[in-house]
């Protein structure tokens, strides 16, 4: 309902910045939406699959950014089972970073986008990598202003206890990475 009250207020509105403001916090909400959803599928309200979640994200986010570009997508997502206390943050750190590669990186071009989350014993590590125009070499995405990537790292730090980090590597690449017990 929220989603569709955003929605008909965008239908109503001329200036392209409130728009993209309002789509911006669309997609936020949708990103809680989906994971509640999933949860009331589960057969252990504990317990939410990464994978199915990421990948309806992945295609949430496409259809709402990618219509005027060609983004391939390239996912390496291992099935996990979160629960909710780190699944919500997970999905919002994705939809921030894969919004930003739409905003900013592919601009004026098409391009690639990587997304991987892997466990290995108790360590969860989420890469997102673009090919697109990176970021400034030296800019810490731990100390910077802008909203998408402060938010980021808010959310790493105070919800996942885990760490951020950013490096140019033919486009922005992002690593998040945290400690995960299965319950």
């Amino acid at each position: 309902m929220t989603i569709n009250l955003i929605k008909l207020q965008k239908s109503k509105i001329s200036d392209s910045n409130t728009k993209n403001t309002l789509t911006d916090i669309q997609e936020r909400v949708f990103t809680m939406e989906l994971l509640h959803r999933k949860l009331y599928e589960s057969k252990d309200l504990n317990s939410i699959s990464l994978k199915k979640y990421i990948l309806e994200l992945i295609e949430d986010l496409d259809n709402t950014y990618g219509k005027d570009k060609e983004i391939k997508i390239n996912t390496l997502i291992s099935d996990v089972n979160m629960d909710i206390e780190y699944a919500l943050p997970c999905g919002l750190i994705i939809t921030e970073c894969i919004t930003n590669a739409y905003k900013y990186a592919f601009k004026n071009k098409n391009g690639n986008l990587k997304i991987e989350f892997k466990k290995l014993d108790n360590n969860c590590i989420l890469l997102i990598h673009d090919d697109g125009f990176g970021i400034a070499s030296d800019v810490d995405v731990n100390q910077t202003k802008t909203l998408g990537l402060r938010l980021v790292s808010t959310i790493v730090r105070t919800q996942l206890f885990g760490t951020f980090t950013y490096k140019y590597e033919h486009g922005a690449k992002f690593t998040i990475m945290f400690d995960y017990k299965e319950k």
